[in-house]
């Protein structure tokens, strides 16, 4: 039975296969049209003159003259093309003999092919998804807390947030087995301390992402703050879109459920 990480290079394989050939269809089939010969390029000062080279021709090949015409762009087109149909096919071949070494399994696959003796026995030089998710979550951090009086909406999950837009958010990151983190301290230089409100990792590619919701936009003063604080997260090199993730509401605009399905598809699986 394939792995999980496997099923995942294979399919990114196919892609690029996919690609390649799609490419290589193309290119082959004006390639066809070419002129005879190839092109070369002599320069003598500001002067630059062509000539095209034939197998039968002369070693510095035929004058063609100093303007770039049609059939110099053709020559110059033909020995590009040519070079990228070599690579194109050094790469599938490649990329056929890969295919075949994943389908026998990946280094990460060893271990879960050892006994349970043996397993007892070794320590994996790859920690599965299991325990990088579990090794993650076991990050120590002193936690808010709650005072009394303060909003608390409690999670499916029994996590404690502050605001029920947060509640639906961590709704959808638990239906999507996304593992998270509530309010880890960060600091950021030139602003101090924040609590993000969620540390988020993508298990496919162990990359962490910081998730922050803004929820009063249309209150000024929480407003200015907010901008102040994605641009402290952009000064310290937290950029929208690479490793910041950012959702917004109002009074008149609540958070839409769709964007943050949207948002896990596109940066958390």
């Amino acid at each position: 039975m394939k792995g999980e990480r496997e099923v995942r290079l294979l399919e990114e394989l196919g892609k690029r296969k996919d690609e390649l050939e799609r490419v290589l269809e193309s290119v082959v089939d004006r390639f066809g049209n070419t002129p005879e010969g190839s092109l070369r390029i002599s320069r003598s000062g500001k002067y630059i003159r062509y000539y095209n080279k034939k197998s039968t021709g002369s070693r510095n090949g035929k004058y063609i003259g100093s303007k770039v015409t049609d059939h110099v762009r053709d020559l110059a087109q033909k020995e590009y093309e040519s070079e990228v149909i070599k690579r194109i096919k050094k790469e599938l071949y490649c990329l056929k003999l890969y295919d075949g070494i994943l389908k026998k399994g990946t280094y990460e696959d060893v271990y879960d092919t050892l006994s349970c003796e043996r397993k007892a026995l070794v320590t994996p030089v790859y920690a599965t998804d299991e325990e990088y998710i579990k090794s993650w979550l076991s990050r120590e951090y002193r936690k808010m807390g709650f005072k009394e009086g303060d909003p608390c909406y409690i999670t499916k999950n029994g996590i404690k947030v502050r605001s029920k837009s947060e509640a639906l958010i961590v709704g959808e990151l638990n239906s999507e087995t996304v593992p998270l983190l509530y309010e880890v301290p960060l600091y950021l230089k030139g602003y101090g301390q924040v609590r993000p409100d969620f540390m988020v990792l993508n298990v496919r590619t162990r990359k962490e992402y910081i998730w922050e919701h803004f929820g009063m936009l249309d209150k000024p003063e929480y407003l200015e703050e907010a901008l102040k604080k994605i641009e402290a997260y952009i000064a310290n090199g937290y950029i929208p879109g690479i490793n910041l993730i950012l959702t917004f509401e109002s009074s008149n605009h609540p958070l839409d459920l769709k964007t943050v399905e949207t948002l896990i598809a596109k940066y958390l699986k």
